[in-house]
């Protein structure tokens, strides 16, 4: 950058716009701001360490705790559920106690914390944290949420607020592009999967996994997450992406507050109610599903999809929505043999690659499909198969059973006995459909 012909081209340029051509001097400041600004980004780093490390003491000390509050007018409801918040004093009071220096020095320490995100104000007002206000200070009874708090898995019936993978911003210097990020994942999650998982891949050691390195690295590694740009990926690198995505989600959360064994409502509301930030979006996995591989399409646990009609109900992304621009069209219905939701009938867990996805998607469909259609009544031509096909998802694969068997049928090898079963029975007609009921037992073993 120093040798003359560049130089000349920017004195050039500079000349052309109006400006003091660059001299020897000019380059020289130029090297020292960004050397100044290297510098400053590095003590920067080091106060939101610095910051993060008394943070993290502090949520583990203080209790949460979910509050009732005024909404305003003309809110409605006019109540709302404040969740996993404390109070501006018991923030102080901590910091009072666990940090050098006066009421003065924890007001300054509360609102450094503020800035950098690892403190949220909550309610009608934003607050911050004033010395100035003494023991009416509004702050001090105003609702606060640590990132700890907001961002750590919990069970049902609590709820998380905040994405999984965000408490803490990402501080890279350089935003990767989505591809390498993708890349990076994929790698850390073999590598958990290359400890933890069985060779077939239908049963995972989650209480191994959640003590081991490789899974704290995978979960440190979440967090870049937050600079995704998914307009980077084409068609076959955005359902790999959501797919690896979403069966390590899936993994991460087990590990973290283990299966939905609380009933119904938490088997119901469970793929809805955590959260990773990709792009500074939240995604669930519903989003990434239903929103994203499905072509927007209402999930399983929708009010249409449990009273048979799904078309009732929209799908996961509104018309503003702007995850809706990474909608995957058409949507491709083998990704549903790739997505593991940790179940003993789902799919074994497998990673997948943009330059081999469509070999990849054929033989997890492939696989799929032979072990799970079987004939149970060959002079009525009734097949029993699992609800992925032939209830929660019927829509993706045909409007009729003739139409889903037939696609089916496509997955699996030409001359296997299986297809010519099915398709001989589609050329009597009358085929039909029964579904087998779901083994939702967990696919390995929990803490």
């Amino acid at each position: 950058d120093g040798g003359p012909v560049p130089r000349a081209i920017r004195a050039a340029v500079s000349e052309a716009n109006g400006a003091t051509p660059e001299t020897g001097s000019t380059i020289v400041a130029d090297q020292q701001n960004q050397n100044q600004i290297q510098i400053q980004i590095q003590n920067d780093d080091e106060e939101y360490e610095r910051l993060s490390r008394l943070c993290e003491r502090m949520a583990a000390t203080l209790a949460p705790r979910d509050v009732w509050t005024f909404a305003g007018f003309p809110a409605w409801p006019p109540f709302v559920k404040e969740r996993a918040v404390v109070t501006g004093a018991d923030i102080v009071a901590w910091l009072d106690q666990n940090q050098k220096g006066g009421t003065a020095d924890a007001d300054a320490v509360a609102n450094a914390m503020l800035d950098r995100g690892l403190i949220a104000a909550t309610g009608r007002r934003g607050n911050g944290f004033d010395a100035a206000g003494g023991d009416d200070a509004p702050w001090r009874a105003a609702l606060f949420r640590l990132s700890d708090h907001a961002c750590e898995p919990v069970g049902w019936p609590n709820v998380t607020i905040g994405a999984i993978n965000a408490r803490r911003r990402w501080r890279g210097l350089n935003r990767r592009p989505a591809r390498l990020v993708a890349s990076d994942l994929r790698a850390r999650i073999l590598s958990m999967y290359d400890e933890h998982l069985s060779r077939d891949g239908t049963f995972v050691d989650y209480a191994a996994m959640a003590q081991s390195p490789a899974f704290e690295a995978y979960v440190d590694a979440t967090a870049e997450l937050q600079t995704v740009d998914l307009r980077e990926l084409d068609r076959d690198e955005k359902i790999a992406f959501f797919v690896n995505v979403y069966n390590a989600m899936i993994v991460h959360v087990t590990c973290a507050v283990g299966p939905p064994s609380a009933g119904f409502f938490d088997k119901l509301t469970f793929f809805d109610r955590f959260r990773y930030d990709i792009g500074g979006v939240q995604w669930s996995c519903d989003d990434i599903e239903h929103g994203a591989l499905r072509g927007n399409r209402p999930g399983a646990a929708s009010a249409g999809a449990i009273i048979g009609a799904p078309w009732l109900s929209p799908g996961p992304f509104g018309p503003n929505d702007p995850r809706r621009a990474h909608c995957v069209l058409p949507p491709d219905p083998r990704v549903h043999f790739a997505l593991v939701c940790g179940a003993r009938s789902c799919p074994p867990i497998r990673t997948y690659t943009a330059a081999n996805l469509d070999a990849q998607l054929a033989a997890a469909a492939e696989s799929f499909i032979d072990g799970d259609v079987e004939r149970v009544d060959a002079e009525e031509g009734t097949f029993r198969c699992s609800k992925i096909i032939g209830e929660w998802y019927a829509e993706d694969f045909g409007s009729d059973d003739a139409e889903r068997l037939r696609r089916v049928a496509g997955y699996l090898p030409r001359g296997s006995a299986k297809r010519e079963a099915i398709e001989a029975a589609l050329a009597r007609g009358g085929v039909k459909l029964v579904t087998a009921e779901y083994d939702w037992t967990l696919n390995g073993k929990s803490a």
